[in-house]
């Protein structure tokens, strides 16, 4: 029990926004997109990083951004060959304290965006062993279907 009350500190605690460094590119749905690295349909993907777990740990967090050009979807899953498994997640205020929730599905309204970051809506990676500077996550859109995006992965912070 001990083990897994750690482990779920640790996996909050890289996903706080106290813990995060500023995204390379900026996050913002009402900021100027930044270059799509994977595209479907009318929507676009970018901003794609992953934070690495921390040493002796095996999760750690993607983010990025969805922007839709068309009608309303959803994201509905995601995985990667790089994790064990990947969970949609966000942060809830509960009693006072910031928690940690899955979430069966994510809307992406038509014509809008959504970000995926630090403190809020991200990708709980499970097993996540990165190789390299990029891995694929492959994103399941209810309508859309599979796109293979690429993700960067950031250096690991100390801790």
């Amino acid at each position: 029990m001990k083990r897994v009350l750690a482990a779920a500190v640790l996996a909050l605690a890289a996903c706080s926004p106290a813990a995060q460094k500023a995204p390379e590119a900026p996050l913002a749905p009402e900021a100027a997109a930044p270059a799509a690295v994977a595209t479907l349909g009318a929507l676009a993907i970018d901003s794609a990083i992953v934070r690495p777990p921390v040493e002796g740990q095996t999760t750690g967090a993607g983010f990025l951004a969805v922007r839709n050009g068309g009608e309303a979807d959803r994201l509905v899953a995601a995985f990667s060959p790089a994790t064990s498994s990947i969970e949609l997640h966000t942060h809830r205020h509960v009693d006072g304290m910031m928690r940690m929730e899955k979430v069966d599905a994510v809307d992406i309204p038509a014509g809008g965006a959504v970000v995926f970051e630090p403190g809020g809506l991200h990708l709980m990676m499970f097993g996540l062993a990165p190789t390299g500077d990029v891995i694929p996550v492959t994103l399941k859109f209810e309508k859309g279907g599979d796109v293979t995006v690429p993700f960067k992965v950031m250096a690991r912070s100390a801790g």
